[in-house]
């Protein structure tokens, strides 16, 4: 069985929506629900929780098989990139590891049964969620059923649920949009969810208003 990462991304600071990874949503900070979500996961050798806050990171304590990881500010800024973030887990951790799988909190719909699969099949490949219909500033493209960041086929447009990759490939390529991987086609729009600003706050949680359908969708069958 491959060895998969899991790493939860978590900064404190937001310029489009203050503090959004400890802001309630459904009576628990956003981030608890990906917090929760992967320590249900299956096929995971590890799980860090990675924030600059230790007042973020201490919405893991009830999860005793998610590790906490402080990191430094300069890598908490606007303009830091994810595969910074990731390049600071794996140096601090110091273990080896065939796949790394990134979790972001302003995606927390997900399906617990397809990420399971995914993470089953993982061959040191690459998977990344995807929408043909939800536009965004994540463009990416689809041609003979692979996905490329630079500019060739169908265009779709990348979402925050599942980034799955290769260490390996990761570490060569110093980049998180590895082309020529795999597309996880999507267009459910709660799995779509991308929570960057009060708007998308706002539609997120009223698109789960009334509490039983919220309950069966969500918490019931995911979570």
């Amino acid at each position: 069985m491959k060895k998969i990462l899991c790493i939860i991304p978590a900064r404190q600071n937001s310029k489009r929506l203050i503090g959004k990874n400890n802001k309630i949503f459904f009576n628990k900070p956003l981030v608890f629900w990906t917090l929760r979500f992967a320590s249900k996961l299956d096929y995971i050798a590890k799980i860090i929780f990675t924030s600059d806050s230790k007042k973020i990171l201490d919405i893991a304590k009830p999860f005793k098989n998610i590790s906490r990881q402080l990191r430094l500010k300069k890598l908490a800024k606007d303009n830091t990139l994810m595969k910074d973030v990731v390049s600071y887990v794996l140096e601090k951790d110091g273990r080896k590891y065939d796949g790394l799988l990134i979790l972001q909190p302003t995606t927390p719909f997900r399906n617990l049964e397809k990420f399971n699969l995914y993470l089953s099949k993982f061959n040191n490949n690459n998977y990344y969620s995807v929408t043909t219909k939800q536009k965004s500033n994540h463009k990416c493209y689809i041609k003979d059923k692979k996905l490329f960041f630079n500019k060739k086929g169908r265009i779709c447009y990348q979402t925050g649920s599942l980034i799955l990759v290769s260490c390996k490939n990761f570490l060569k390529k110093n980049s998180l949009h590895i082309n020529n991987s795999i597309p996880v086609i999507s267009n459910n729009k709660y799995e779509n969810f991308d929570i960057d600003k009060l708007s998308d706050f706002n539609a997120s949680f009223n698109s789960f208003r009334k509490k039983r359908r919220f309950n069966d969708y969500f918490l019931n069958r995911n979570l």
